[in-house]
């Protein structure tokens, strides 16, 4: 038995190898009247977060699934190197002066660091 007996959206919450944060929405639908679930559909919610190519030939894309979020990069050593606000879903970061190696990659949603990525440039 499905409780609410009502089409219901339920967002789960996991973590990943290196404690980063990721939502999958899970949609249910019932038939009227009857209590039973009729579909189960996964759908990622807006506060997905991808990185891409990676590794990085002088550039990559933060895909951030909504505008409002804020990114820091840093090297492997732990020193800030990038640090902005997003303010489209899609941001286009430049690496073409950067050392080539490992960065992490931080998004911060309302200043709580909520997705955590390594990249490789090249």
């Amino acid at each position: 038995m499905i409780t609410p007996s009502a089409n219901t959206i339920y967002t789960v919450t996991g973590k990943g190898a290196f404690q980063c944060l990721e939502d999958t929405t899970i949609s249910i639908d019932l038939k009227d009247c009857l209590g039973e679930a009729t579909g189960i559909s996964l759908q990622k919610t807006e506060s997905s977060f991808h990185i891409f190519p990676n590794p990085s030939h002088g550039s990559f894309v933060i895909e951030a699934g909504i505008p409002g979020n804020s990114v820091e990069i840093l090297n492997a050593v732990g020193q800030l190197i990038y640090s902005k606000a997003l303010p489209e879903k899609e941001t286009l970061i430049h690496t073409e002066s950067w050392t080539s190696g490992i960065y992490f990659v931080k998004l911060y949603k309302e200043g709580k660091n909520i997705y955590t990525e390594k990249i490789v440039v090249e």
